[in-house]
């Protein structure tokens, strides 16, 4: 079996966190951590779109940022501007509600609308498809 590519760890990782925060979202009995599903949704979200950069052959700025994410992203693929709204949502579940006093705790709304809008980012990349081949990574 080949080696797996970066942006194939990448991926996985995204898909992982995404499905960690379903399960939690539906968890019973309650409470339910909603600050974690926040928090997984926006990694899934952060690990997708660091995946599609590396299989453009482009460096994953290490940041939780999702805006300085998707700038870099706008140099190679101008319509990752469609998801700045989404991103700018997003990117506070990194840190905020995991720490106590920085913003009151998430409930079931806002945690499903977290997930639903990581789900919207994975949406996108997938319907970019994957990289042309000559973009593409070498698998070694």
């Amino acid at each position: 079996m080949p080696p797996e590519r970066p942006s194939d760890r990448w991926r996985r990782l995204a898909a992982a966190d995404l499905r960690a925060a379903e399960v939690l979202l539906h968890a019973s009995p309650p409470p339910v951590p909603y600050h974690l599903v926040c928090f997984l949704a926006q990694q899934g979200a952060e690990k997708s779109l660091e995946g599609w950069l590396v299989s453009r052959g482009a460096a994953a700025p290490r940041t939780h940022d999702l805006e300085k994410i998707l700038r870099r992203a706008m140099t190679i693929e101008p319509s990752f501007e469609d998801l700045r709204a989404i991103a700018a949502r997003l990117t506070d579940f990194a840190v905020t509600p995991r720490y106590p006093g920085e913003a009151p705790d998430p409930g079931p709304a806002e945690a499903s609308l977290a997930l639903e809008r990581a789900r919207a980012v994975r949406g996108f990349l997938d319907r970019l498809g994957p990289a042309p081949p000559e973009q593409a990574l070498p698998l070694a």
